[in-house]
């Protein structure tokens, strides 16, 4: 940010990073760990001279190692996270091209994106995603949980493409898992603090206990404090862009016998952040909604003045319990059982929609502005809530021989999800510069009147029952000392239920000073029959009583059966040559439509079927000091969720976008060409885009000047936008990623020198269903580098960082809500400017 805006923000890094920053040009570094690396490696230490260490994944259910698995999969060790000082899984994005993480809304709104796919919910809930995401072997269901801190990690593995066989369902592009370390029988702590020079800060704890004999504890826990980075000049309107996290796990072993161990885990997070406000970067095509000359600001892409009366803040809460009981029946057969119990809850407060310091607000009563300015808001505490509490069990064998490696099981689940949302409006009906009320927010209404505000208040309650069972299996079969074949299915039962109920409060707002002619309300039976009621309005909580209400309802239940599976073939002529071909496929459950829109006959919206092929191979060169790994891939997608904001409106609607189409390359490198030089580079080239079954939406693209040549189909007087053959939402065609790591011993110290630089470069993303210019994020590189001094016996260790040393501003999110909010309207990440930080740790 530059000029007179720079105000708003903490005072800039740059300056302080100059000197730290200037050491980190050794070699011309760049890049990031892009493959896996030894889950006991230390944040600082060089590579043994043996080769690059290799890590043991379990992607497909049992250990192997990485070199070994016909998949294409990244893994990356906690301890190289921990040096990258990426400090939860939004950041995940960093360590491999394909992945990528979008923010919502609301926490509940956000998604995680491999190989072009996605199904960004629209923040109410009822959406399962296209990317599972796991922790210690219990599949997470709801997309608010996805966001959780990564401390005291042994491993995260990327799995990509589907995994609908060995995953199970909401796998469609991919998995995400996440591996905590386990208790061991070694008396170990490590203590962390990290600050950073716009004043977040972050610290962290772990100790491991032997307790006894076969009974050990490990406990860690965290808090992370950012305070806000953005000033709001609304006076005692609150800050924006920061965040307050905590929580901790704890973890018991015992060990029963050599063969029969149980691991029980509890872990809690409490979230609590002003990340999700929104700023207006392009001003509306027309006079409704053009709030900003309210604000006094003409918006532009970059950081803009804020002067909301109401930020946005959304709060959850994420704990659970699991137990995971081994048995090692024989030297070739194992039983595991894995019971969880998870609880998640979020409540986000209504924030800004009119983007301007107008509106009620509870403790600031009636801001509202005489001239009727389009739209405004009414402040509630629980515009947003979400409940989500589940059972999951799975049962698991293994077995394996000289030629066969099986693995087969069952899996249950039992979910409830219930929620609403409310967001009251106070809308102008009459004004010189404003001729009416959008008819996409009030239909219904005739006539309009004048010089008047009517007051709209939906709300929307959800209860989601959906009970899950599978039973699985999958064959490896070692044909030759050099030729497998592997296959597997999976049969999946779901059942969902969902209970709905809207209730529509429509009604003049009675102020001092505003015209109080009733208005008719077509809805009423029969229709016409019954004015608006006046209402009474208390300012200080934005309550309206005394209005007509018309509730609506319906309950739909919804069975689905899927069979999915995979077939391939794997060709080892050593053991550092590794050749694969696979098809496979997945499944994602149908998603319910809780939207305000929704009714019976659109209950649900249809589940996503992918299939794809996958040619791959990984490869150990020079006695393994370089690793590669190539993949091409096909994947083809039916009925892909999707949602959009259609034209003129700021509702979300929920549909299934035909068929995906994605194809793809994914290259992968890592080279120890000295003991102490790492370098590595991956990249991923994908075009994703929609099939020739895709449907027409309403045009969203305000520009006259392009409108035309997008906007090609009319029916009914209005405008819409053929999809087919349109590139996907939330996807990038090109994404690469570099990075060098140095390690310098000192002979005559006992502390050695670690420099880390990573570079990480994409494409131009499109960020809307359709092909709004207006929502395509540009191309962006972002710089990250470290130095680091570290004890030779991993004692301590004291770390300078800098991110985005580029300064590259970049947004989160964007959609638009033209005529209502704005053209454009984005939201902001953590390092959407330069910042840096020290990280000092302390181990036993």
């Amino acid at each position: 940010m530059k000029g007179e805006n720079m105000n708003n923000l903490k005072v800039s890094a740059r300056t302080r990073l100059l000197g730290a920053c200037s050491l980190m040009t050794v070699g011309g570094m760049l890049g990031t760990p892009a493959l896996a690396q030894d889950t006991q490696e230390s944040a600082s230490r060089p590579e043994a001279a043996k080769g690059i260490e290799e890590i043991i994944v379990t992607a497909q259910r049992r250990e192997q190692k990485l070199q070994d698995v016909p998949v294409s999969v990244v893994a990356v060790s906690g301890a190289k996270l921990e040096s990258r000082v990426l400090v939860d899984t939004t950041d995940i994005v960093k360590v491999s091209p394909d992945v990528n993480y979008f923010a919502g809304a609301t926490l509940t709104g956000g998604t995680f994106a491999i190989r072009g796919l996605s199904s960004q919910p629209p923040g109410g809930g009822g959406f399962q995603q296209s990317a599972a995401f796991i922790a210690d072997g219990v599949p997470l269901t709801r997309p608010g949980e996805f966001v959780t801190s990564l401390g005291d990690i042994d491993r995260v593995e990327i799995l990509r493409g589907p995994q609908g066989t060995l995953i199970g369902k909401n796998a469609t592009s991919g998995a995400i898992s996440i591996y905590t370390k386990n208790p061991t029988h070694i008396l170990e702590g490590e203590a962390e603090v990290n600050y950073t020079t716009d004043d977040e800060a972050l610290v962290r704890a772990m100790v491991n206990l032997p307790v006894s004999e076969g009974i050990a504890l490990r406990a860690n826990g965290f808090y992370n404090h950012i305070d806000p980075l953005l000033k709001n000049n609304f006076p005692g309107g609150g800050d924006i862009l920061g965040q307050e996290v905590y929580g901790g796990r704890l973890k018991a072993l015992v060990e029963f016998s050599p063969d029969v161990q149980l691991v029980i885990s509890g872990d809690y997070q409490n979230y609590s952040s002003t990340f999700f406000n929104f700023y207006v970067e392009k001003e509306s095509s027309a006079v409704p909604g053009q709030f900003e000359s309210v604000a006094g600001y003409t918006p532009k892409r970059g950081i803009n003045p804020y002067n909301f009366n109401n930020p946005a803040d959304d709060k959850a809460e994420t704990y659970g319990v699991s137990a995971e009981l081994s048995w090692q029946v024989s030297d070739d057969i194992s039983i595991t059982s894995l019971s969880a119990m998870r609880w998640f809850t979020s409540q986000s407060t209504a924030g800004e929609i009119d983007g301007t310091p107008l509106g009620i607000a509870p403790g600031y009563g009636g801001t509202l502005n005489p001239n009727y300015v389009g739209l405004q808001q009414v402040t509630v505490s629980d515009a947003q809530f979400t409940d989500v509490k589940y059972l999951t069990q799975e049962l698991r064998m293994n077995a394996k021989t000289e030629r066969f490696d099986i693995v087969g099981g069952i899996f249950y689940q039992a979910l409830e999800d219930t929620g609403g949302n409310r967001q009251p409006f106070l809308f102008a009906t009459n004004v010189a510069v404003l001729p009416a009320v959008p008819p996409a927010f009030l239909p219904s209404v005739a006539p309009l009147i004048g010089g008047s505000y009517v007051y709209d208040r939906p709300e929307v309650d959800f209860d989601i029952q959906d009970d899950t069972f599978a039973i699985f299996g999958d064959v490896s079969f070692k044909a030759t000392d050099t030729l497998s074949v592997f296959g597997g299915l999976r049969y999946t039962h779901e059942t969902q239920a969902l209970t709905y109920n809207r209730n529509t409060a429509i009604g003049n707002n009675l102020l001092p000073g505003f015209e109080t002619t009733p208005i008719v309300f077509a809805d009423t039976v029969p229709a016409g029959s019954a004015p608006f009621n006046f209402g009474t309005i208390n300012t200080d909580t934005g309550e309206v009583t005394g209005l007509i209400e018309v509730p609506q309802g319906f309950q739909q239940n919804r069975i689905t059966n899927n069979v999915s599976g995979r077939i391939g073939i794997q060709f080892e002529p050593t053991p550092s040559q590794n050749y694969y071909f696979s098809y496979n496929t997945g499944y994602k459950g149908a998603a319910a439509n809780v939207s305000r829109g929704s009714t019976a006959d659109i209950a649900f919206v249809d589940p996503e079927k992918a299939k794809s092929f996958e040619l791959g191979t990984k490869q150990q060169l020079f006695d393994n000091r370089v690793q590669l790994e190539l993949n091409l891939y096909r994947l083809r997608v039916s009925n892909v969720q999707q949602y959009f904001i259609p034209a003129g409106e700021a509702a979300q609607q929920v549909v299934n976008a035909g068929t995906l189409k994605s194809d793809g390359i994914e290259f992968n490198m890592r080279a120890l060409p000295f003991d102490n030089l790492t370098l590595s580079g991956s990249f991923a080239y994908n075009d994703a885009r929609y099939g020739s079954d895709a449907p027409i939406i309403p045009c969203n693209v305000s520009d006259p000047s392009i409108r035309g040549s997008i906007c090609t189909v009319t029916l009914g007087g209005k405008a819409f936008e053929p999809l087919s053959g349109t590139q996907a939402k939330l996807s990038y065609n090109w994404r690469y990623q570099l990075g060098a790591t140095y390690t310098l011993p000192l002979e005559t110290m006992p502390f050695h020198l670690t420099f880390d630089v990573n570079w990480n470069w994409l494409d131009e993303a499109n960020l809307d269903l359709g092909r709004n210019p207006d929502l395509v994020e540009p191309s962006r590189g972002l710089l990250d580098a470290s130095i680091t001094v570290a004890d030779d016996d991993d004692r301590w260790l004291v770390q300078i960082y800098g991110k985005n040393l580029t300064d590259k501003f970049y947004t989160s999110s964007r959609f638009t809500a033209d005529n209502t909010i704005g053209r454009i309207i984005s939201r902001i990440p953590r390092d959407y400017t330069t910042y840096g930080g020290i990280r000092v740790k302390y181990s036993f």
